[in-house]
C-alpha cells in the first residue's frame, strides 16, 4: 500500500512540474538560432546549408593539397638521399685514387 501511495505521489509531482520545465512553443519564445548568432564571437563558425553542399569539394581540395605537400616532401627526401649517395661515392673514389697513387708512387 505504501508503494502505491509513493508511486501516485511521484507521478503527481512529475506531472505537476513538467509544464514548468517544458517551453511552450505556441508562446513564441526566444529563437535559439537568433540567440546563438547574438552571443557568438566574430570567429565562430555556424553550419549552413551552403557549406554542407560544398563540403565534398572542400574535402577533395584539402586532400589534393595534402597529397601535393606529401609528394614535395618525398621528392626533397629523395634529392637529399641522392646527394648523400653522390658524396659517399665521391669520397670512395677519392680514397681509391689516393690508394692507387700511393701504390704506384712507390
Amino acid at each position: 500500500m505504501k508503494r502505491i501511495a509513493v508511486w501516485i505521489i511521484a507521478v503527481m509531482f512529475f506531472a505537476g512540474t513538467t509544464p514548468i520545465f517544458a517551453a511552450d512553443e505556441s508562446k513564441g519564445g526566444p529563437d535559439p538560432n537568433k540567440e546563438a548568432y547574438e552571443h557568438a564571437s566574430e570567429k565562430a563558425r555556424f553550419k549552413r546549408t551552403e557549406d554542407l553542399k560544398d563540403k565534398d569539394a572542400i574535402k577533395a581540395a584539402k586532400k589534393a593539397e595534402k597529397e601535393a605537400e606529401r609528394a614535395k616532401r618525398e621528392a626533397e627526401k629523395a634529392k637529399r638521399k641522392a646527394e648523400k649517395e653522390a658524396k659517399k661515392k665521391q669520397k670512395e673514389m677519392e680514397r681509391k685514387a689516393k690508394k692507387t697513387k700511393k701504390e704506384f708512387g712507390k
